[in-house]
């Protein structure tokens, strides 16, 4: 029966630790998602808890900011998602999200 319920609580457990002000782990220290060297690294399993955890980051380091567009991006053997977000003050931003580790699983 805990087979089931693993990968139920691991969306709840991201989301729980993201609400209590603990960020994504980062590559390095300089890991600001600024460029592909610098991308988040999100931890997830399946595209599912993925696009959850980089909307949940952009949420939360970046409030009342709108995601405006979404590419995806192939470089030296990694696959990353570049989005832009705008903040409320018209600044457009761009992170990079390396989803190498779960993209294209179910």
């Amino acid at each position: 029966m805990q087979r089931f319920q693993i990968p139920i609580l691991r969306p709840a457990l991201l989301a729980g630790l993201l609400a209590m002000g603990l960020s994504l782990p980062a590559r390095a220290d300089t890991a600001d998602g600024a460029t592909t060297e610098t991308a988040i690294i999100v931890p997830a399993t399946n595209e599912f808890e993925g696009v959850d955890a980089e909307y949940s980051y952009i949420q939360d380091h970046y409030p009342g900011w709108l995601h405006r567009q979404q590419s995806l991006i192939q470089t030296s053997g990694k696959i990353f998602d570049r989005i832009e977000i705008v903040g409320p003050d018209g600044i457009r931003k761009t992170i990079y999200f390396d989803i190498t580790g779960w993209f294209g699983k179910p």
